[in-house]
């Protein structure tokens, strides 16, 4: 029988675990990863209704991990900036937990989590990721554009998708 999993909101307890499930997906070096991960654990702490950070867990090991956080454009952003609003980011599972449902449940929970905060959401991802695309069109996102600019985010050669939905 499998072991249940648990999703829960992320305690800096957690840091080792995400570092982990990060890493499956490395598209950076471990030192970027770790200063990336205590950027994103640290607001989450401290500004806990602008980033919310998940995790879903079994036996005691985090085995997935997501965030949902507040995004407003610079002032210096480009015209072409995505719009202010709650996003749905940093969606990742350990290539074992992987197309088990986990994406779903832990998109859900963060649209239950935004449920009465916003009217609407907002997510990105690349254009070939079919298994996020699909998910998140499966739940109510539609693409609104694949030209934008949200910071962090300006490699030409990962053309990403801007996708919308209605929450609640």
């Amino acid at each position: 029988m499998p072991s249940p999993i648990h999703l829960r909101r992320a305690t800096p307890a957690d840091r080792d675990g995400i570092f982990e499930v990060l890493q499956a997906r490395a598209r950076r070096t471990p030192e970027d990863l770790r200063a990336f991960l205590d950027r994103v654990l640290d607001r989450h702490e401290q500004e806990p209704d602008q980033l919310r950070v998940m995790v879903a867990e079994t036996q005691g090991q985090v085995i997935a991990w997501s965030r949902v956080a507040w995004f407003a454009p610079p002032a210096e952003a480009p015209a072409n900036a995505a719009p202010a609003g709650w996003y749905l980011i940093g969606l990742s599972v350990l290539p074992p937990w992987r197309r088990q449902g986990l994406g779903t449940h832990l998109t859900v929970d963060r649209l239950d989590w935004l449920s009465g905060r916003t009217a609407e959401v907002w997510t990105f991802t690349d254009h070939d990721n079919v298994a996020s695309l699909r998910l998140h069109e499966e739940l109510g996102f539609v693409e609104v554009t694949r030209d934008f600019w949200f910071p962090g985010l300006s490699d030409p050669d990962t053309p990403l998708v801007l996708l919308r939905a209605p929450v609640g």
